[in-house]
């Protein structure tokens, strides 16, 4: 597959976008894909950083006398969004793209529909909620109140949205040390401190000036900050000034300096996941309005402390808080929550959910007691809903005894999870005999449906069945006559229709 990428970065704007964007690139290349990068040319723009992961970068000159709210407001686009996409299609016109991934808070709907022309399908990266999308995924990695509902008048009917931290775009190295990184518990040795790449305001010095004045001696901050940053010769003096106070350059990855740390400072941005994926408890300012939101809900499940916003906290505050925390020690509970809720392998799903076609290669598994919650959230996708011959959305409770008492009939009931040899999971087939046929039903997972998956999805499961089955098997479906799609895909795989009432149509094969 061919992927492009739009993505900026600058002081201002911080790096947060496109070390997300390199940690999915990263994933994709990993399965195949090749990746290019379109970002303008800005002070901080990390066209050098993107270069030495290996990927071409196309750069989009800056300074276009552009629409000022864009500059000031959304992300220092320093170009009309017209402007903007035709010199991304015109940057990207030499690469036939599957996809194209757009991680930038200037460019909406409009941008979108004007540069499909050179992708098949978009997949639009957001935090804000703010603006219309015309995009055939959606990715919101943050937790929100009423997260699930935020895009809904903002995307079109046909696109999916992945939304929340399962979902969060992080650098492999997070992966790797998600199931080696111990919870924080006790006393705390060792604070780390980074505040992103758009420190404009400069809280690291604020930080490390609070932080030297703890009597502690034997705590240590660890501080990564870049010659440059706003309060740099501030930091640079305390660490002289202080042993216990230790300045990091730019790293590879933040994940191992995470990984030494009892707790963090910092922003509630990107890293916010990364410190969650290493278990890793934090004390947060917020730097931007849309941070915010994701501070207060973190913040009201005990995943982080919220010290307060950037434009009213103070270097007591962060002394305050920071004394506080290294004079309780740490309760288990708060890391382990961190822990909970980001597993590291974001990137990869997302790679995986982009990637997966018909030529990919599955296999078919029996559902198991932990596939419970997945069959659920499948039975009640609003379009099996309306396939289905009834509508109304499906208990919890009700599913359970459901799915439970199938599960103890083997003989008659073959309920299969279909997923990549991978184990991503896209939909199920349940097989029911009566008297001398099986029954079909299936579903797809609404995140891979377009692709061409459903014919493959069930001639994978009835070539499962038939190791589970001895001779000749008569399978027999019934599909609402509203559900052409599944009409097709049975017609394609041999079935005839012997049987149409106007409402239902029922089709057969026997398999010898």
């Amino acid at each position: 597959m061919n992927i492009g990428f739009r993505v900026d970065a600058s002081y201002s704007v911080g790096s947060g976008h496109v070390m997300r964007c390199l940690a999915l690139a990263d994933a994709l290349r990993r399965r195949g894909a090749r990746c290019v990068f379109v970002c303008r040319e800005l002070a901080g723009d990390l066209v050098g950083l993107i270069e030495e992961r290996g990927y071409d970068v196309h750069t989009l000159h800056a300074g276009y006398g552009a629409d000022a709210s864009i500059v000031r407001s959304r992300c220092e686009a320093t170009a009309d969004w017209e402007t903007d996409a035709n010199e991304t299609v015109a940057c990207l016109g030499e690469h036939a793209l599957d996809w194209l991934v757009v991680d930038h808070y200037g460019l909406d709907a409009r941008w979108e529909r004007s540069a499909r022309q050179s992708a098949q399908r978009i997949l639009a990266i957001d935090d804000l909620a703010d603006r219309d999308h015309d995009c055939d995924l959606l990715l919101d990695q943050n937790a929100v109140a009423e997260m699930e509902t935020r895009y809904r008048e903002r995307i079109p009917d046909r696109c999916v949205a992945l939304i929340g931290p399962r979902y969060a775009l992080l650098h492999a190295d997070f992966t790797e040390l998600h199931e080696r990184a111990p919870p924080r518990e006790g006393p705390v040795r060792r604070i780390f401190a980074f505040f992103g790449g758009a420190d404009t305001r400069g809280l690291t010095a604020m930080a490390v000036e609070a932080f030297s004045r703890i009597g502690s001696c034997d705590v240590t901050l660890e501080v990564v900050a870049l010659p440059g940053v706003v309060g740099y010769e501030r930091i640079a003096k305390a660490a002289h000034l202080d042993p216990r106070i230790v300045v990091q350059g730019r790293l590879p990855s933040l994940a191992t300096a995470m990984l030494r740390a009892d707790i963090a400072i910092g922003a509630s941005g990107t890293t916010t996941w990364e410190r969650c994926c290493l278990g890793l408890p934090s004390l947060v300012v917020t730097m931007a309005a849309n941070q915010e939101p994701i501070a207060a809900e973190l913040n009201r499940r005990g995943i982080v402390r919220w010290i307060g916003d950037l434009s009213t906290t103070t270097s007591n505050d962060l002394q305050e808080a920071m004394e506080a925390v290294v004079e309780a020690g740490l309760d288990v509970g708060w890391s382990d929550r961190c822990r909970a809720l980001v597993d590291g392998r974001g990137a990869d799903l997302v790679a995986a959910l982009m990637t997966v076609g018909p030529g990919t290669r599955l296999v078919a598994r029996h559902a198991q007691l932990a596939d419970e919650g997945t069959y659920l959230e499948w039975a009640n996708d609003p379009m099996t809903r309306r396939n289905a011959f009834s509508r109304d959305r499906i208990p919890s409770a009700t599913h359970r005894a459901w799915f439970r008492t199938r599960l103890r009939q083997p003989e008659t009931v073959k309920l299969f999870v279909i997923e990549t040899a991978d184990g991503l999971p896209l939909g199920q087939v349940r097989f029911e005999r009566e008297d001398d046929e099986w029954e079909i039903h299936y579903s797809l997972d609404q995140r891979v449906r377009g692709r061409g998956l459903g014919p493959r999805l069930l001639e994978v499961a009835i070539e499962t069945l038939h190791q589970h089955a001895r001779g000749p098997i008569r399978l027999r479906a019934q599909v609402k006559d509203d559900n052409l799609a599944s009409r097709r895909i049975f017609e394609s795989l041999g079935f005839m229709e012997f049987r149409n009432t106007g409402r239902i149509h029922e089709f057969r094969r026997v398999d010898g």
